[in-house]
This record gives C-alpha cells, structure tokens and sequence, in this order.
C-alpha cells in the first residue's frame, strides 16, 4: 500500500523513476494474481489494527496513518492516507489514526 501511496502523489507530474517504479508494481501485480484471501470459519472475529507515522516525508507536515480489520484472518476494510491536520507529536498522529479507525469499526 506505501508504494501506491507515494505514486499517487506524483500522478500529475511523473518522472521516470515513478514510471520504473509504476511497471514494478505491475509486475508484482501479475505475478500475484493467483494469490488471494482465505477466511477460516473459526474464529469468526473482527479484529482491527492501526498505525501512523509521524511526519514520515520532511518535505510534507502532514503524518500518515492507516488501519486494516480482518475476519477470520482476511481483510475485509483498509485505508491508509495522510491525515486532513498537523499533529504535533507521534502520540497525537497515533491518537488521530485511532480515531479514524474507530469509525470504520463503527460502521462494521
């Protein structure tokens, strides 16, 4: 997921690097395809994990954050993204993700 993160940022403006790093990623796509999720019977629970980084780019202010819920050991909602404000310490972006994990779980 970080590596499409950081593509996404240089979709407007691409240099060639982004291009080598774009074909990598759909080359691990292709050589994947077969893969997939299996979701046990047991346990039949929601589990839910989040995680932030504070201020991972210096030339950005903003902190990434993201979450994953599984069920029975598969994925079933994930995000990861830069949060909308500027936290000011690791403890505060750690906070900020929780949040936005705790409405997704809401809505599961």
């Amino acid at each position: 997921m970080i590596a499409c993160l950081e593509l996404a940022r240089y979709t407007n403006n691409p240099a060639k690097e982004h291009w080598f790093a774009l074909v990598r990623v759909l080359r691990y796509l292709k050589h994947t395809v077969e893969y997939g999720l299996q979701y046990t019977r047991y346990p039949s629970v929601i589990e839910g994990f989040s995680d932030a980084n504070w201020i991972f780019d210096s030339l950005e202010s903003k902190s990434t954050s993201g979450y994953i819920f599984t069920l029975g050991g598969g994925a079933i909602s994930w995000k990861s993204s830069k949060q909308t404000c500027i936290a000011r310490s690791t403890m505060e972006s750690e906070f900020i993700a929780l949040d936005k994990a705790e409405e997704e779980a809401e809505w599961l």
